[in-house]
C-alpha cells in the first residue's frame, strides 16, 4: 500500500525541479561560441544573409588599420560611445557573426566587454535593462538590444522587437552549415540580391546572373602577398551551373573590350580592374570564382575614391 504524500515530498520535488532548470540554464549559457560555426548557430536561422568576419585575423594581418582610418576622423557620437563603454572595436572586438532579413539584424560580437559599463551606457541613453537583458530606443521605431552571451560574447539584435536579442542563444549547429576557411565571408540566396538598391557601376551585369542561384558565399582571403574574392554559388541544376559560367564569363570579356575601346588599362584601385580579371570554373550544380585583389583597392574605398 502506497505511503501517503508527505509535505517535504512536495519540498524535495520543487527542489530538483530548480535544480534541473539551473543545470539546464547553467549549461545553455557555458556553451561555448569561440568558432565561426558556434556563433552563426546562435543566431535566428531565417536570415536571408549571414556574414562573419574574423577581426582578430584582419588586425595581425594589418588590414584593420587600412578599414578603421584615423582616429582623429571618428564621428563625435562614437567616440562618446567609447567613452562611456570603455569598448573600442580597434582593441577590443575580436570577431563577428551577423544574419539579417527584413527590417531585423541579429549579431554575435566576441571581444573583451564591460558589461557594467555597458548597462550603464544604455541607461544613461534612456534605455532599460532587465535581468542583464538591455534596449534602447533607435531611429524610425526600431529597438536595440543586447545581452552578455558569454563573458567573451554579446548577442545584439537591432528591429522592431524591443526584446529580439533574446532570440539569439547558443544551439547545435546544423549539419549544412557551411563555414568557409576565410576571414571575412559573406553568404546570400538569389532572390535576396534582388533587393539591392545601390550597385556599384559596371558590378549590375555580374550581380544579375546570381539572382536565380540557390546560395551565394563569397569571401575575401589572403592569396600571396596579396587578397582574394572567392566566388562559391551553388545552382539548381548542372544545366542552371554552366548557363551561370557562361553569363560571368560572358560579362567578365565584356568588361575586357570595353576597356580597351577606351583604351583604358585596368587599375587595381578601380572596381572595373577587379572585374575584368575574374575566372569561373563549374562543378555539377556547383560554380566556383575568383576575382585578385590588392590592398590599395581597400584604401580607395575607404577614401571613397574607388569608381
Amino acid at each position: 500500500m502506497p505511503s501517503k504524500l508527505q509535505p517535504w515530498h512536495l519540498g524535495a520535488a520543487l527542489i530538483l525541479i530548480c535544480a534541473a532548470v539551473l543545470g539546464a540554464l547553467y549549461y545553455q549559457r557555458s556553451r561555448t561560441v569561440a568558432t565561426p560555426r558556434a556563433m552563426l548557430a546562435c543566431l535566428p536561422r531565417s536570415g536571408a544573409v549571414a556574414l562573419y568576419l574574423d577581426v582578430d585575423g584582419l588586425r595581425r594581418s594589418g588590414v584593420m588599420d587600412l578599414i578603421a582610418g584615423s582616429k582623429a576622423t571618428e564621428e563625435l557620437e562614437y567616440q562618446n560611445f567609447v567613452e562611456g563603454t570603455g569598448f573600442d572595436y580597434r582593441r577590443d572586438l575580436g570577431a563577428i557573426a551577423g544574419a539579417f532579413a527584413g527590417k531585423s539584424s541579429y549579431m554575435v560580437l566576441r571581444g573583451s566587454f564591460d558589461w557594467k559599463r555597458l548597462a550603464g551606457y544604455a541607461v544613461a541613453q534612456g534605455g532599460t535593462c532587465n535581468n542583464s537583458v538591455c534596449r534602447v530606443s533607435a531611429s524610425k521605431g526600431r529597438f536595440f538590444s543586447f545581452y552578455p552571451l558569454r563573458p567573451d560574447a554579446l548577442a545584439i539584435a537591432i528591429g522592431p522587437d524591443e526584446w529580439a536579442a533574446l532570440d539569439i542563444a547558443p544551439h547545435p549547429a546544423p549539419d549544412g552549415l557551411g563555414v568557409p576557411d576565410q576571414p571575412v565571408w559573406l553568404s546570400v540566396s538569389g532572390p535576396a540580391l534582388r533587393d539591392l538598391q545601390t550597385v556599384p557601376t559596371g558590378a549590375r551585369s555580374f550581380i544579375s546572373p546570381l539572382e536565380l542561384a540557390d546560395n551565394i558565399v563569397l569571401s575575401v582571403g589572403p592569396s600571396g602577398g596579396n587578397l582574394r574574392i572567392n566566388l562559391n554559388v551553388l545552382c539548381s541544376s548542372d544545366a542552371a551551373a554552366a548557363d551561370l559560367v557562361a553569363k560571368l564569363d560572358g560579362a567578365t570579356n565584356m568588361l575586357r573590350k570595353m576597356l580597351d575601346r577606351e583604351h583604358m588599362k585596368p587599375s587595381s584601385r578601380d572596381l572595373s580592374g577587379i572585374l575584368a580579371a575574374g575566372s569561373f570554373h563549374q562543378d555539377a550544380r556547383r560554380v566556383t570564382g575568383f576575382w585578385p585583389m590588392q590592398r590599395d583597392f581597400i584604401e580607395a574605398v575607404v577614401s571613397g575614391s574607388v569608381n
